[in-house]
């Protein structure tokens, strides 16, 4: 098997990158705690996150997408 073939079933580089950080918290220490509470949780986020994308069809996603561009005053954006 070669790079590619285990990319395509690996974690995404971001939740790579969140894990990594968690995994290197000292948790010895209370500052090391905190931050290995705050890797958790944006671990957790982004595991919602992707899954959330893997089970929306892309016309759903764009749709919400732009719902969320024009939701913040974006309205010279995309169709509306």
């Amino acid at each position: 098997k070669g790079v590619a073939s285990l990319n395509q079933s690996a974690l995404s580089r971001p939740m790579q990158r969140k894990l990594v950080t968690l995994v290197n918290c000292q948790l010895v220490e209370e500052e090391g705690r905190v931050r290995a509470m705050r890797a958790a949780r944006s671990l957790g986020e982004r595991t919602v996150t992707e899954l959330i994308l893997q089970h929306q069809n892309p016309q759903q996603l764009s749709a919400n997408l732009w719902a969320a561009v024009r939701a913040r005053g974006c309205q010279f954006l995309g169709p509306g």
